[in-house]
């Protein structure tokens, strides 16, 4: 009678346990077809009012439409993008907080603030990679060198006496640059002249001699002939200046440096909630608007699975750690 009675009361036990399974798995899949049941918010670690930040209000626009909730953008700038990404990262997990990543707030940021304890891989869920826009290599009109192979040289002969330029310590054509002498084993002097319109007027004025920068940026200078680009710093050669060689194709080690972005949400959201916002992230950023907008920033519109992005988000986290160490550059 006894055996019995634990026989039937396993049973029980193990049909209360496939209940509370069911259950769960009924519950999850319930919240994940009603998601979204309010608005969506979408913390983008910049001030507003960037190139990124428009980019990202044009995408959210379009992914309002079919997603059915307002996304609001909530601008967290500060620490290299550091705060924000914080702000994200402690958020619910349930789908309702987002944020727009890039390289500075998942790669240079996390590397140059320790202290803001952010973990890129570890701390996130990718959604999709958004935008990719490479850099390339751009002097003023006034420095005797056509091509990438004279500037080397040209650098080589005079150890010390050029200069790469960026607005402020750790901005992405900072560590550009670190990369790109090192790589190339060039002595040169970095100089942060304070904001971007200052390093515009520096490089026409011939007193800052290297600029790693995304295209876009400095468009008009470059169509003026007031600079000069080199070489572009990726694989491929950009389809908004398909005659300029990449760093390879002029006879160098390869450089790769450039400015993505993309969505995640807080480690922890269920998968079916980052599929939705992977199918709608797709769908918005396919758009005419999206790529017009992208063109005038000197990039292209990427979008792929949250695996593809979570590699590249891996791989550029390692990549500009070391960038920034051989650089030696300290939060100011």
């Amino acid at each position: 009678m006894t055996s019995h009675w634990n026989e039937h009361r396993n049973v029980m036990v193990l049909l209360a346990g496939l209940l509370l399974v069911a259950g769960a798995l009924w519950s999850a899949r319930s919240q994940a077809q009603a998601y979204p049941v309010k608005p969506i918010r979408v913390i983008m670690p910049t001030v507003p009012g960037s190139p990124p930040d428009y980019a990202l209000r044009v995408l959210t626009t379009k992914m309002s439409v079919g997603i059915g909730q307002p996304m609001i953008v909530e601008n967290r700038g500060g620490a290299g993008g550091t705060l924000g990404a914080s702000v994200a990262a402690k958020a619910t997990p349930d789908g309702y907080t987002i944020m727009m990543g890039s390289i500075t707030s998942l790669s240079i940021g996390p590397a140059m603030y320790p202290g803001a304890g952010i973990d890129p891989v570890k701390m996130f869920a990718p959604i999709s990679q958004v935008a990719m826009a490479p850099s390339v290599i751009a002097v003023p009109a006034s420095i005797p060198a056509t091509t990438l192979r004279q500037f080397v040289e040209l650098v080589k002969a005079n150890p010390g006496k050029y200069n790469y330029a960026s607005s402020s310590v750790a901005s992405p054509p900072h560590i550009s640059g670190a990369l790109f002498i090192n790589t190339l084993g060039l002595d040169m002097v970095h100089i942060a002249f304070g904001d971007p319109a200052k390093v515009i007027t520096a490089v026409l004025n011939g007193d800052a001699h290297l600029f790693i920068e995304a295209l876009g940026a400095i468009g008009p200078q470059v169509k003026a002939g007031k600079m000069r680009v080199l070489a572009i710093a990726a694989t491929k050669r950009s389809p908004f200046a398909p005659d300029v060689p990449t760093v390879a194709e002029a006879g160098f080690p390869s450089v790769e440096s450039g400015t993505w972005s993309g969505l995640l949400a807080p480690a922890g959201t269920p998968a079916a909630v980052i599929a939705r916002l992977n199918s709608e992230t797709h769908r918005g950023a396919d758009t005419r608007e999206m790529r017009e907008v992208m063109a005038t920033q000197g990039g292209e519109v990427v979008w792929g699975t949250p695996e593809q992005f979570g590699k590249l988000i891996a791989d550029e986290a390692a990549k500009w750690a070391k960038a920034i160490a051989l650089s030696g550059a300290k939060p100011e």
